[in-house]
């Protein structure tokens, strides 16, 4: 972002007006935290997901909010931090829901409220806290809703992909691991699958093709993370 024309250097084309400097309250329809819940009332499973400052805690019985929403934590050492509600779901007090109004785009706040480094302006006391009045001055620069648009749609489909690539790792990682530990059982390394009762008698050379296989088995699976992370 350039100091004086208040335009990013880098932009999708076609957008050429100059981002607006904004408060984070005025970009808002909602901004508020959420409501208290007792313990109790979180469960492991429920019709509704239960949101507090550091994202899903478990499950409730009833709702207080529906729609998409930005949630900012506002309490202890990850406050600040951004998440994302989608549909009926209970924020409890810890959370600082967000909904942009007409003019602007929740998608794109979701974005650039991570960047903004919001745990900055906590207050300086043992158990860290955001206020939502101070939050609510917080300024900011924001392009046109159509722009915003177009940026949130970016960044959304490439959270999306990362996170498929990151379950396609997991899943492979998985599957591999469960094949060296499978073949390290069947090998007789371990006790065997089908002799559970009994371990095989010592052979050195067989020990030593073992060896060889789970070496090998094991670099298959380092190959397959490096991959993965590439």
């Amino acid at each position: 972002m350039t100091e004086q024309a208040k335009v990013p250097s880098i932009r999708f084309a076609g957008f050429t007006d100059p981002w607006e400097q904004r408060k984070l309250g005025e970009l808002s329809s909602e901004f508020q935290s959420g409501d208290f819940i007792s313990a109790e009332k979180i469960l492991a499973s429920g019709p509704y997901p239960v949101y507090g400052g550091n994202g899903l805690r478990g499950y409730a019985k009833r709702y207080n909010h529906d729609g998409f929403y930005a949630l900012i934590g506002r309490q202890g050492a990850l406050c600040g931090n951004v998440n994302t509600a989608v549909g009926k779901a209970y924020f409890t007090e810890h959370a600082v829901a967000i909904k942009a109004n007409s003019l602007h785009d929740t998608r794109f706040l979701v974005h650039l409220l991570r960047c903004m480094d919001l745990g900055q302006y906590s207050g300086q006391s043992a158990q860290p806290g955001l206020a939502v009045g101070v939050l609510k001055e917080v300024e900011t620069t924001v392009p046109s809703k159509v722009e915003q648009q177009a940026i949130g749609s970016f960044f959304s489909r490439l959270d999306d992909l990362i996170t498929l690539h990151q379950r396609k790792r997991e899943s492979r990682i998985i599957r591999v691991r469960s094949f060296i530990w499978l073949a390290g059982d069947i090998s007789g390394i371990g006790v065997s699958a089908y002799q559970p009762e009994k371990r095989r008698l010592y052979d050195r050379r067989q020990h030593q093709r073992r060896n060889v296989v789970l070496r090998l088995l094991r670099a298959m699976d380092q190959r397959i993370q490096g991959r993965c992370n590439s």
